[in-house]
């Protein structure tokens, strides 16, 4: 068998294994791409409920934490 002939089996076969490996690869990216996903858009959910809890919230709650004013009005730590 002419040995060039051999050399381009042997080099179909390398990469038809690395095509395997490969399709394995982009087959799990694409499953932690979809998890990934699925979690960004609960996330985004979450982050909108939140968002208009807070919305319907009076203002001046107690929760709020300090006013404008009195942030503006506190002295810094250092003084």
């Amino acid at each position: 068998m002419d040995p060039r002939l051999i050399r381009l089996e042997e080099k179909l076969t390398f990469v038809e294994h690395q095509l395997g490996e490969l399709d394995g690869v982009v087959r799990d990216l694409g499953d932690t791409l979809q998890q990934l996903g699925g979690q960004l858009n609960r996330l985004a959910g979450r982050f909108d409920q939140n968002a208009a809890a807070l919305a319907d919230r009076p203002p001046g709650n107690a929760t709020d934490g300090p006013s404008n004013e009195q942030l503006e009005n506190e002295r810094p730590p250092h003084w």
